[in-house]
């Protein structure tokens, strides 16, 4: 990253992965700036019956470029090139779900239409802002923080407190995670 403007982007690139990954039940041990093509990646194995899953992993792959989309409409170019592989990844589960490969258009239509119901809500949006904005302060977050800012913006007034509290006791590399916060 050479700007502040391509590390803005890439922030809320992250962001969004990390808050579909969470909001969708999904374990990681933290995120970060520096590394984030672990996300570009589908995960494997996939069962073509599965359709919740399906539904659940389109959500993910959709959820990088839709926080950048959603959050700076002018930034649609930046976004297809950080979420290249995520639009790949959802052409093909689209494929394998109808039968044909959608073109890259109806691939990018469908990712904002998928990603735009995602942050229709208040608590997803204020929840990007915050993943986001530590991302940039700190430059990677651990799980525990993450629930901490998703708490916050679920509306738990004490949230972001007790996360400070948590950085004080514990070091975001300590492994293994404490059991309570």
């Amino acid at each position: 990253m050479t700007t502040d403007r391509e590390r803005w982007l890439l922030a809320c690139f992250v962001a969004g992965h990390a808050l579909a990954d969470s909001r969708l039940g999904h374990i990681y041990e933290r995120v970060c700036l520096e590394d984030p093509l672990e996300y570009n990646e589908i995960p494997r194995p996939f069962s073509d019956g599965d359709v919740e899953r399906s539904d659940s992993l389109l959500t993910r792959l959709a959820a990088g470029f839709g926080a950048i989309v959603f959050f700076d409409a002018c930034a649609e170019d930046a976004a297809k090139l950080l979420a290249e592989r995520d639009l790949e990844g959802i052409a093909e589960l689209l494929e394998r779900q109808r039968g044909q490969r959608p073109s890259m258009p109806q691939t990018l239509a469908y990712a904002r239409e998928l990603s735009s119901v995602f942050f229709e809500s208040a608590e997803n949006r204020t929840a990007v802002e915050l993943i986001r904005n530590q991302l940039l302060e700190h430059g990677s977050l651990t799980l525990h923080e993450i629930d901490f800012l998703l708490d916050a913006a679920d509306g738990d007034t004490e949230a972001l407190e007790d996360l400070q509290q948590y950085r004080a006791r514990f070091s975001p590399t300590r492994i293994p995670w404490p059991d309570e916060s």
